[in-house]
């Protein structure tokens, strides 16, 4: 319907896409500081993990590009993605890294 007030229309066109007036659903900035508590901070490793591991993938597929991908938790456990061709890759580095791990613990005893 066009009641003759053009400028009013689109005085209300550009308030409706000003960002003040979008609604979002956002959430707080949190501060980033090391988590004290070991249980709550073992449950957000756990759950950014498992959304940086989706990350991953989700890049892979959507823009087709080769992606890898190594966490180490505090308790030194590896958790790793990648594409086809970066398997061989973590075989190789995870060979190595235990490989290392052991050395410098048998030169501990030793010591």
């Amino acid at each position: 319907m066009d009641f003759g007030n053009q400028e009013l229309d689109e005085e209300l066109s550009q308030q409706r896409k000003s960002p003040a007036n979008l609604t979002t659903t956002a959430r707080g900035k949190i501060e980033i500081k090391r988590i004290e508590n070991t249980t709550n901070r073992q449950v957000t490793f756990c759950k950014r993990r498992n959304g940086l591991l989706k990350k991953a993938y989700e890049l892979s597929v959507l823009c087709d590009a080769e992606v890898a991908l190594i966490v180490f938790s505090t308790r030194g456990r590896l958790y790793e993605y990648a594409n086809n061709r970066f398997n061989f890759l973590f075989i190789i580095f995870y060979m190595s890294y235990t490989l290392l791990l052991a050395s410098s613990s048998f030169k501990f005893l030793i010591k």
